[in-house]
């Protein structure tokens, strides 16, 4: 089994938002997928007065016909890391600071979304606290990434 985990800051926008649509993309590949993917997300510096994703992620995956309101937002910790197949984040300073953090692990699966598919000069930016378009356009920067991931058997 793969174990995938999404990386962002709070674990409120992004990092939910890439697990729930690779989540929905797998499914519609395989149904049984949680056979063989274990998709997590978590944050590098998460508020506890969080309890779900913003108002905005929800509503972008929503329009998506998935649902991401369940999600409680959790800190990422040195087991995640080290459990994981493969540590996705949203931006190169998210990798770095893991990297610090977290120094006696292997840092090889620590990557950032878009350097998955060969672009290591852009980051998947926060939308938080910008406009709801914002959030879509995340979404949509995401998905397309994970198509790109999932069509080239990255993952």
């Amino acid at each position: 089994m793969k174990k995938i985990i999404f990386v962002c800051t709070g674990n409120t926008c992004r990092s939910p938002m890439a697990e729930g649509l690779l989540k929905n993309k797998l499914m519609k590949i395989n149904p049984n997928y949680i056979n063989d993917y274990d998709i997590s997300s978590a944050g590098i510096s998460v508020n506890p007065m969080d309890k779900m994703p913003t108002e905005e992620a929800i509503l972008a995956l929503k329009e998506l016909g998935i649902d991401i309101s369940n999600h409680i937002p959790h800190q990422l910790l040195r087991v995640d890391i080290e459990t994981a197949d493969f540590v996705i984040c949203m931006t190169k300073s998210h990798v770095e600071y893991i990297k610090m953090l977290f120094n006696h692990t292997d840092v090889s699966k620590i990557r950032t979304l878009r350097e998955l598919v060969g672009d290591n000069k852009n980051d998947i930016l926060d939308p938080y606290g910008h406009n709801y378009d914002t959030y879509r356009k995340c979404a949509g920067i995401i998905s397309e990434t994970l198509d790109i991931i999932l069509g080239e058997g990255i993952l």
